[in-house]
């Protein structure tokens, strides 16, 4: 089975659509296109966009304080892809050797679906929103599908469409803070999963900016 977390991790966020590695296939290239979900990689960044350019840039946060608008935390599958009889045997990490065939791998593809998200937080976001009360509606989700390519939507949009796992989901706040104070979210993933069936992210404690006018 191929453990594919760190490749996909790397791909999402530099906007990689395709890799190859070296198989023990003998003549022939044959892969499930498909992955099983083992658990999710999360990443808190800073989600920026270039003028002139569609694709965005993710950078490190700097300390605790992040412009709401830019405050960006990624969920990244990590999964292992289908076995059949004769599966190949495959390494992301082993140098390409002549004698092997090398393999373009397509781009594989869940269909698990996403059953539910939830996220609160341990601190009133504003009156409307006390702490612990349902936050989806604040939220915009940003996904990488690398099949068909990168949208954003409302987060209350992209469930009622009954989506499968994407390769990278990215959590973005559309409702600034009422007050800039410590807090932080509690995401909490639902799926179909063979594997996995829910997972929970708490985030550090970040302290959320309207804007940049001190």
């Amino acid at each position: 089975m191929l453990k594919r977390a760190t490749l996909v991790l790397m791909l999402t966020l530099i906007g990689s659509t395709f890799f190859t590695i070296s198989c023990d296939l003998g003549d022939s290239c044959v892969f499930d296109d498909r992955f099983r979900t083992l658990d999710f990689a999360a990443l808190e960044n800073r989600m920026l966009f270039v003028p002139g350019s569609d694709v965005p840039q993710f950078q490190q946060i700097g300390g605790r304080t992040v412009l709401f608008s830019e405050y960006a935390v990624s969920f990244v599958p990590i999964a292992e892809t289908y076995t059949s009889e004769n599966a190949p045997i495959a390494s992301l990490f082993q140098p390409i050797n002549e004698a092997r065939a090398v393999c373009v791998i397509p781009n594989i593809t869940s269909d698990e679906r996403v059953l539910n998200i939830s996220i609160t937080a341990d601190k009133d976001y504003t009156p409307e929103f006390p702490a612990g009360s349902e936050l989806r509606s604040l939220f915009n989700v940003y996904t990488i599908y690398l099949a068909i390519g990168a949208t954003t939507q409302s987060l209350e949009s992209y469930l009622q469409g009954e989506p499968t796992v994407a390769d990278q989901t990215t959590f973005l706040l559309n409702t600034p803070p009422q007050l800039a104070e410590d807090i932080r979210f509690t995401i909490t993933y639902e799926l179909d999963g063979e594997k996995l069936r829910e997972f929970s992210y708490t985030t550090d404690a970040r302290r959320l900016l309207r804007t940049l006018d001190f």
